[in-house]
Order: structure tokens, then sequence, then C-alpha cells
């Protein structure tokens, strides 16, 4: 029985199970005064596809709708960093950050990449936009977890916030844009201009609408719910409805 479980576990087993791991190896990390979030990620590597196959990829296949609300979650928490009057002070020391991490390291893959044989410009756009990106999940576990202040720590959590905001819209005009490209090289003409910019705009407009009617919403209920808990309940229903809309238009 016990070999059947393993062999193909339902998707609430295996969340189960990632989480009881998660946990485990989080506290064993601690004990060797390390973060819980070094643990988790190398028993992670350790039970994932490439070293011992733990789990199967079917059952992982079923947590999908999970990534999305997950992802979402991330972003709201990434984007509580993000204050304008706190951001103010450190714009200069940003605003450096930003232009490396978000023009010149793309712009040098790009190039670099683009040199190397059967790789197309569509694709050396991509890997250009995925080298922007950071976790921001580790960095904040690490911040919460060691209450981590200062200088420094602010300017790192609002780097990071900043550098997943460029490296989302980065990547979405990339993409967009290459899918439209090869629509139209597909159908036997060539891609417009008009037509490779407009697209990924769109895509990025309509999920920005989405988010800032999101965030207007949760605005406008912090002054009529007073409760804690049911503006936690509020705010869980408004991230799950966003991302579900999001994914459905498919921005």
């Amino acid at each position: 029985m016990l070999a059947a479980l393993l062999a193909d576990p339902n998707p609430l087993l295996t969340m189960g199970a990632v989480l009881v791991v998660g946990v485990l190896s989080g506290a064993l990390a601690k004990r060797f005064h390390l973060p819980s979030v070094t643990g988790q990620i190398l028993v992670g590597i350790l039970l994932g596809s490439s070293v011992l196959d733990v789990f199967p990829s079917g059952s992982l296949s079923g947590l999908k709708p999970l990534t999305g609300f997950a992802l979402g979650l991330m972003a709201v928490a990434v984007g509580s960093h993000l204050n304008v009057a706190r951001l103010r002070p450190a714009r200069k020391r940003l605003g450096y950050l930003l232009l490396f991490e978000a023009l010149i390291t793309p712009a040098l893959v790009v190039g670099l990449v683009a040199w190397l044989p059967q790789v197309s410009l569509p694709v050396a756009l991509m890997l250009g936009t995925l080298a922007v990106s950071t976790a921001p999940a580790t960095i904040l576990a690490i911040v919460g977890e060691t209450r981590s202040r200062g200088v420094f720590v602010k300017t790192l959590v609002a780097g990071v916030a900043l550098n997943n905001l460029a490296c989302i819209v980065l990547f979405e005009l990339a993409h967009t844009g290459a899918l439209a490209a090869l629509a139209a090289a597909d159908s036997g003409g060539g891609a417009s201009m008009a037509q490779v910019l407009l697209a990924p705009l769109e895509t990025v407009g309509v999920a920005a609408l989405l988010g800032v009617g999101a965030g207007v919403l949760l605005v406008a209920l912090t002054k009529h719910v007073v409760r804690t808990s049911r503006l936690t309940t509020a705010s869980l229903i408004t991230i799950l409805l966003t991302a579900g809309l999001a994914e459905q238009l498919g921005t």
C-alpha cells in the first residue's frame, strides 16, 4: 500500500508531503545556524528529478493551479516593499542598480548568445530577460527570519522588488514580441514593427490594469473592513481572483 501511495500520490498528498519536508528541512538547517530556506533548497534539490526523483512529474503537475496563487502572494509581498516615500532617499542607488540589472545585463547576454550557432534572435531575447531575474522569495524569507534592518536591507529589498517588476515587463515584451514575430513568419509575411510592439504592450497593459484594479479594491476595503481576519480573507480572495483572471486572459 505504501509503495502504491509513493508511486502515484495525488496532488493533496504531494502538497502535504512537500510542506512536511519543508518544515523539517528548515528546522534542521536552523540547528546548523543556517537560514531555513537554505535547508529547504538543498532538500528540494535532493528530492527533485535531478537526484532522487521522489515525486513523479504527474503528481507535481496537479499542483499547477497553486503555482499561480503562490506567485500572486509573492507579487503582493514584493510589491508591499515599494513605498515611494521610503524609496525617495535611495533613488540614486536604486537607479544605478536597476540600470545595470535591467539594461546592461540583458544587453550583454543577448549580444553573447546571439553569436552562438543555431540561436535565433527571439531565443536570445528570452535568455537575456531571464538573466535579469532574481529570487524574491529567498531574500524576503532570510530578511524576515533574521529580522535584519538598516539601509542595506531596505536597498536590497527595494532593489529586488524593482528588479522583479522590470524582469516581468521585459520578459513579457520579449515573449509576446517573439510569438508575434514567429506567427507572422509562419503565415508567410514579415512581422511589422507595430505587430511586434503592440502585442506585448497590450498584454502588459491588461496585466497592469488588473493589478491596479485589485490594489484599489484592497485599499477601499481597508477603509470599511476593520477586523483583521476579514481583511485577510478579502485579500486572499482578491489575489486568487486576480491571478485567475490573469491566467484566463493569458497575461
